[in-house]
């Protein structure tokens, strides 16, 4: 998976492997599955610019939108906070 060696899930760092044991393949911020606190604090009507890398060994692109059931099985979800 690129650079990465290990996430967190379920409060545990875990590697690759035991990542995928999980059916978590996906991460955002070194996080697989819902983060306790959001991804970025912005204020209503604040123009937001999001750099994104893809750091895998799987092209895939990368969006931000509701996001496809499998992929949020897989890990990859998170959210932010409008104040």
């Amino acid at each position: 998976m690129g650079r990465m060696r290990s996430a967190i899930y379920k409060d545990q760092e875990m590697d690759v492997r035991e990542l995928v044991k999980n059916q978590k393949i996906w991460v955002i911020n070194g996080i697989a599955d819902m983060p306790e606190t959001p991804l970025f604090r912005v204020e209503r009507g604040t123009a937001v610019s999001l750099d994104i890398a893809n750091d895998n060994s799987w092209p895939h692109a990368m969006y931000l939108h509701c996001h496809m059931v499998e992929h949020m099985a897989g890990g990859m979800v998170t959210w932010f906070e409008v104040t």
